[in-house]
């Protein structure tokens, strides 16, 4: 499976999902297209980084792979179109183009118009997936992204509901530590038993710091396994 995650729009989630969600589950190679933005590597997640510019180069690559997932930072996604206009039939290289997008107006107007371009490109609608990130659980889902429906609706572009992924402060809380989201749930240690026999409070506030961030990451893990299922019903799930 070689997968695109692509928005015009930058914090939408595009690296967070291409190396947490989409990586470890397609057992994928990852490529950062990124100049200015930090890339999977902020979170801990082995990448290759790239320039829209050396896009032959890159494809070269992706083309020799049967897994990979390229993430394309919001500074090269214009360079990154024009080049795969430049290269007649390049898209034809990617499975799937998925678009993670949030409620915000701008970023919404972003998502229409990345489907849009990938459209006018002659990528077809079943290669486009939309992930909807940072969902509220009160969110009622055809309200908060109404424009993106509609177009569904226009496009005959289809719209999983149960791509969702719910607002989650793990990776915020994981940037001051030195393990990736995968490593904080493989870890076994026992925070919660450990945390008695600490003798200082700010021992037991960092135990209760890990498990804090140990719970979240674990439930993080399984809404991410549940809109993977959704964004690919037939691809088998690799070992996380």
């Amino acid at each position: 499976m070689r997968v695109c995650v692509i928005n015009f729009s930058g914090n939408v989630g595009k690296t967070t999902i291409a190396a947490n969600l989409l990586k470890p589950r397609l057992a994928a190679e990852l490529f950062s297209v990124e100049s200015l933005n930090q890339d999977a590597t902020g979170d801990g997640v082995e990448a290759q980084r790239l320039r829209a510019q050396r896009f032959g180069e890159l494809q070269r690559q992706v083309l020799q792979l049967e897994s990979v997932v390229v993430d394309v930072g919001s500074s090269n996604v214009e360079m990154f179109l024009e080049m795969m206009k430049r290269y007649a039939g390049s898209h034809e290289d990617y499975d799937v183009f998925v678009i993670p997008t949030v409620k915000d107006r701008k970023q919404t107007v972003d998502t229409l118009n990345t489907i849009e371009a990938l459209r006018s490109m002659g990528v077809g609608c079943d290669r486009i997936k939309v992930v909807f990130n940072r969902v509220d659980p009160d969110d009622e889902l055809t309200e908060a992204f109404a424009p993106l429906f509609g177009l569904a609706v226009q496009e005959h572009l289809r719209l999983d509901a149960r791509a969702v992924l719910h607002r989650n402060e793990v990776f915020d809380l994981i940037k001051d530590h030195d393990q990736c989201l995968a490593e904080v749930i493989a870890d076994p240690t026992d925070h919660r038993a450990l945390m008695a026999q600490e003798t200082t409070a700010e021992g037991k506030e960092a135990r209760l710091t890990r498990l804090t961030i140990k719970r979240l990451a674990t439930t993080c893990a399984r809404n991410m396994d549940q809109a993977f299922a959704a964004l690919f019903p037939a691809h088998r799930l690799a070992a996380t």
